[in-house]
């Protein structure tokens, strides 16, 4: 699988964030349509499911704090399979070049 550095900000969406949901039920018949509806949305840069406290995490990009309050509000916090939602600020990404195995 290849990996492909997004400039944000050449798309005018300067502004990024994990966003942490919890979903109830955690249903394939829950989760399959809300994947799709994640990665529908244009802010959407990746879609992780997780271990530990959340069920997935988000990655989404924006073009400033009011667009991403918005965001959370219209289309994340009005599905009612979400629970809960933990947003998280990046403020800067470190990149790591993928390592070769060891001989």
């Amino acid at each position: 699988m290849r990996s492909i550095l997004i400039d944000t900000s050449a798309l005018g969406r300067p502004l990024q964030a994990f966003l942490a949901l919890k979903v109830r039920p955690h249903t394939s018949q829950l989760v399959d349509p809300l994947r799709v509806f994640i990665l529908g949305l244009p802010e959407t840069i990746a879609f992780y499911a997780v271990a530990g406290p959340d069920d997935f995490l988000v990655h989404v990009a924006v073009a400033d704090a009011e667009s991403l309050h918005r965001l959370v509000l219209d289309k994340y916090l009005v599905r009612p399979e979400i629970v809960h939602l933990q947003t998280t600020l990046i403020f800067r990404t470190y990149d790591q070049p993928v390592q070769r195995p060891a001989v």
